[in-house]
């Protein structure tokens, strides 16, 4: 009965060790998967990545004097004029733009930025001076 008791105690550590072996290796995988599609755009409407995201907040923070502070409630594409959408094909270059809406609390002003990713260039500020911008609860 010992011998039988510790034979099974063998194999439940034996499948523990292989089924965490299985389960970090699909992690791996799928991190992986995920990391090579996001790099890929294939159209100029695609989603924006996480990547153009963070590269875009970049260089706002790395252009403006912004406050640590600073809050970004909206971070979408700038959509890209209607005809080079039409007259896209799968290898022609792909221009991207990243609009940015920026709440300043240090001076109580919000700003609005277009940042062109392909060049990391900020190509556009202003500060909105009328309207509402965004509500954001600590964004």
């Amino acid at each position: 009965m010992l011998k039988h008791s510790q034979t099974l105690r063998r194999w439940g550590t034996t499948f523990i060790i292989i089924f965490s072996i299985a389960i970090i290796a699909i992690c791996i995988f799928l991190w992986q998967k995920v990391a090579t599609e996001e790099s890929k755009i294939s159209h100029p409407l695609s989603p924006l990545t996480a990547k153009e995201i963070n590269t875009a907040v970049a260089v706002v923070k790395r252009e403006k004097n912004l406050s640590v502070n600073a809050l970004f409630p909206d971070v979408s594409l700038q959509e890209p004029d209607k005809t080079m959408v039409l007259n896209f094909s799968p290898n022609s270059p792909i221009i991207r733009q990243v609009h940015i809406t920026i709440l300043e609390p240090k001076n109580k002003k919000s700003y609005d930025a277009v940042i062109d990713i392909n060049q990391g260039k900020l190509i556009s500020w202003r500060e909105i001076t009328s309207g509402q911008p965004p509500f954001c609860q600590k964004c």
